[in-house]
């Protein structure tokens, strides 16, 4: 039974086979996977660094500016986003009623519709 890793090289040799590929080809496919794979994993590592280097200075500023702020800050911006999200939800009131409205227009319109086909099917009905 073939490993994970095996399996994968495997499929992909057998991939280059079935599309005609060469010994050379196949080595330059596999030359810029390779390349490709490098340029992810540095750029991960460098994203590690961006997203460190901030939280290093952060330790910093919470150290000069005091154990007061740390405490203070979450609950005040937590009250800010709550009250940010809160008022996002807030419907005028003319809304809903022009909602209330334009839904009993459209029950009208669809009792109107049925009453016409009801009209329709006893006329017909009263042909044969």
């Amino acid at each position: 039974m073939l490993k994970d890793r095996q399996a994968f090289k495997f499929g992909f040799l057998q991939k280059c086979a079935e599309a005609g590929m060469t010994q050379d080809e196949t080595e330059q496919v596999l030359d810029r996977a390779l390349t490709r794979v490098k340029s992810a994993v540095f750029g991960l590592e460098e994203l590690a660094k961006l997203i460190t280097t901030p939280a290093l200075a952060g330790g910093k500023l919470l150290k000069d500016v005091g154990l007061p702020a740390a405490i203070a800050g979450p609950p005040l911006l937590g009250a800010g986003i709550g009250y940010t999200a809160a008022r996002m939800g807030d419907i005028d009131d003319t809304d809903v009623e022009a909602v209330k409205q334009q839904e009993l227009i459209d029950e009208y319109l669809r009792n109107a519709n049925k009453i016409r086909q009801q009209k329709q099917r006893f006329q017909l009905a009263g042909q044969t």
